[in-house]
Formats: structure tokens, C-alpha cells, sequence
């Protein structure tokens, strides 16, 4: 059974954590993420905020890879 994840809280959520200071490498750990997503999440939001992806959205713009 796969299970639904909603994008939009996990970018809000790790963009929160990285805000706050904690470093990156423990956030990644701890979603289970690449330590690069964080930074690339970051800067797309910066450039175009419509980017956050729909909610049960199938196709994201923004990717989880």
C-alpha cells in the first residue's frame, strides 16, 4: 500500500528547521531526504512561491529526489 505524503508539509516543515538553525545534515537524516533538497527547495521558493505544490497533488513541482 503506498502511502499519500503531503509535500507542502515537508518543504514547510524542513524550510522551518533550517530557518531555525538546525543543521542540515541532521534535517535530512531525519526526513530521510538528499542534504541538498533542503537548499534547492529554499531558493525555488524564493523565486517563484506558486511552486508549492497542490495539495494530494500526483505531480509536484517540486521534486522529492
Amino acid at each position: 500500500m503506498k502511502t499519500m505524503v503531503d509535500i507542502r508539509r515537508i518543504v514547510a516543515a524542513v524550510l522551518s528547521e533550517l530557518g531555525a538553525g538546525n543543521p542540515l545534515a541532521q534535517i535530512a537524516r531525519e526526513y530521510g531526504i538528499h542534504p541538498s533538497l533542503p537548499c534547492r527547495w529554499k531558493a525555488e521558493l524564493a523565486e517563484n512561491p506558486e511552486k508549492i505544490p497542490a495539495e494530494n497533488s500526483e505531480s509536484p513541482d517540486l521534486c522529492l529526489r
